[in-house]
């Protein structure tokens, strides 16, 4: 009977023993954080709990990247949610949360959960908000302008830098109240850092993109330290998009180990939509001048031109409305640089054009073809393209393929360029695919007689070409005295890679 009472005695007193202990491990983490509410200077946090009576919970808030003290710094937290005020906008923050069951027992801290504060517009500089690796990123931007899109208030670009190994990885986009988005940059970059300048400590080095741009990130290597062209298209945007309210600028990282950090951004707007005049190209070059158009728009006032020839500078400032302007007593057969800006009030101005290239004629010309004032042709290997009211005609009686006639870009990939020597003109090209033209076409240009006698300086002749890859076999020129019976070679290139080019060539 003792043993019996012992052992029972033992039993009682171990269930004694496992129930004390499985009391103290029952104050339990909090879970399922949430936050709501987020402006620039508060936040409202909740979570849920499943502790029995808990007299209530703490909290320790540090700012991302301090050191925490695993001491709480608010404390006798009575529900489940808490409202955090006097908060640094623009600015990442890390909480803790545990439970206190009783006064002398406190479930563990949870893990660090971050959020970071609705970003003032623009941002401080060197802000440092972590962005998620290999995810998404969605950061609200607080934007005081107040209007209508496309109305009365402008968007007209956005400035940011970014400390990212591998810019590549990122999807950039900057989504409106409405949610319409602006994809400002697709996974742009090779493997160097950065968009801008993230030891600026002013700030003042970024990437801006702005519709107005000449640059797409595309062509051109981090750390994009200039004005580019976003990759969306702002004007597809619907009118009725309101610039005052909570903006969000989204950041895709598509890969793992490459983490990023926003250190600024800006919104810049305008009420006024002051742009780069439209259309600005050299209308004419001769000896001693070169003239540049440009198609007029309200608001603008005056356009602002800079010419450069060797580094030298000059400006001119012109009438908006006369769409037109010469300059005069230029060196002859030299090159200069062009490019021109829309002034519309003392506040408010464009900013400066795409340059474009023009070279003075070593002597006064007589015969010149732009291309410019002709009908565009249809594109294709078989497409028959009469260049009407020309100097210049396609030969019948060659391979069966015509120079087309075009704008722009062509829709055929690794055929031709971008654009004409200016970027917004015509030029003529050759449809190059092998597979549908056949290969070793001869492509003939002819130009109607011509009386031009040659010159003493022996420069009688000029023209720009755009010759590249390997499948271009020669591009040549050639000159008739005989009505077309004999012809003597003037030019030569053989196939390779060249890039736009002006000759001066001698009639032989």
């Amino acid at each position: 009977m003792i043993c019996n009472f012992n052992i029972k005695w033992w039993i009682s007193l171990m269930m004694t023993c496992l129930v004390f202990i499985g009391y103290s491990q029952n104050c339990q983490k909090p879970f399922n954080i949430k936050f709501e509410n987020r402006k620039t200077t508060s936040i409202d946090v909740s979570w849920s709990d499943i502790n029995t009576a808990p007299l209530g919970w703490e909290i320790e808030l540090i700012k991302k990247g301090e050191v925490r003290t695993g001491i709480a710094n608010f404390k006798n937290i009575s529900e489940k949610k808490y409202t955090f005020t006097n908060l640094t906008p623009s600015t990442a923050y890390e909480i803790f949360i545990r439970a206190v069951c009783s006064a002398t027992k406190s479930s563990e801290w949870n893990a660090a959960i971050p959020f970071t504060t609705v970003l003032e517009i623009p941002t401080a500089c060197q802000i440092n908000v972590p962005l998620k690796d290999n995810g998404t990123e969605i950061l609200l931007l607080d934007v005081p302008q107040t209007g209508i899109l496309g109305k009365n208030v402008f968007l007209k670009s956005v400035d940011l830098i970014i400390d990212h190994s591998w810019p590549a990885d990122l999807k950039i986009t900057l989504e409106s109240p409405q949610g319409q988005q602006l994809l400002l940059s697709g996974h742009n970059g090779i493997a160097s850092n950065n968009f801008g300048d993230v030891s600026d400590s002013s700030c003042n080095r970024f990437t801006t993109f702005s519709p107005d741009a000449c640059k797409y990130l595309k062509d051109d290597k981090p750390p994009f330290i200039d004005h580019y062209k976003p990759d969306g298209n702002l004007e597809t945007w619907r009118p009725d998009t309101l610039s005052k309210g909570y903006w969000k600028l989204i950041v895709y990282d598509r890969a793992v180990q490459d983490a990023g950090v926003l250190k600024y951004l800006n919104l810049n707007f305008s009420n006024e939509l002051c742009v780069v005049p439209q259309n600005f190209t050299v209308s004419n070059t001769d000896i001693n001048s070169i003239t540049v158009t440009w198609d007029y728009k309200p608001p603008c006032k005056n356009v602002r031109i800079l010419i450069i020839e060797n580094g030298k500078i000059v400006e001119k400032s012109v009438v908006c409305e006369e769409e037109k302007f010469v300059f005069n007593n230029l060196l002859p057969n030299t090159e200069y640089e062009i490019s021109i800006s829309s002034i519309c009030s003392s506040t408010s101005l464009s900013l400066e054009s795409c340059t474009i290239k023009a070279q003075t004629s070593c002597e006064t010309i007589t015969e010149s073809e732009s291309f410019d004032e002709l009908q565009t042709c249809k594109e294709g290997c078989a497409a028959a393209c009469e260049l009407n009211n020309s100097i210049w005609q396609n030969v019948k009686a060659d391979d069966g393929q015509d120079w087309i006639l075009w704008t722009g870009k062509t829709d055929t990939e690794n055929t031709g360029p971008d654009g004409d020597i200016n970027n917004n003109g015509n030029y003529i090209y050759i449809e190059n695919n092998p597979q549908l033209c056949g290969k070793e076409n001869a492509v003939i240009l002819e130009s109607s007689c011509m009386d031009i006698g040659s010159n003493t300086s022996g420069c009688d002749m000029s023209f720009y070409y755009n010759m590249y890859g390997i499948d271009c076999k020669f591009l040549t020129l050639e000159i008739s005295i005989d009505n077309g019976i004999t012809w003597a070679e003037l030019f030569l290139r053989q196939k390779g890679d060249q890039d736009l080019c002006g000759s001066e060539l001698p009639f032989l």
